[in-house]
């Protein structure tokens, strides 16, 4: 199985966001709810840049997921 990848950053000022490192997602619960109707299985969630996180985020139980912070 080939894992999806999802970029999330807080600072991006675009309204076309996909989840590609070009056009990231703005917060993590947007980028796992985009997974979640996606259907994805196996993912890693990429957070460009610190990213408050002040709700909970509800992942699947079917869903592999990865989280990590890189430093762009």
């Amino acid at each position: 199985m080939r894992a999806a990848v999802y970029y999330v950053d807080p600072t991006y000022t675009g309204n076309d966001s996909n989840g590609y490192i070009a056009q990231p997602f703005k917060n993590i619960r947007d980028t796992v709810e985009a997974m979640r109707r996606a259907g994805v299985k196996k993912g890693y969630i990429y957070v460009a840049n610190p990213t408050e996180v002040d709700q909970t985020i509800e992942i699947p139980a079917n869903m592999d997921h990865t989280d990590r912070e890189q430093s762009v």
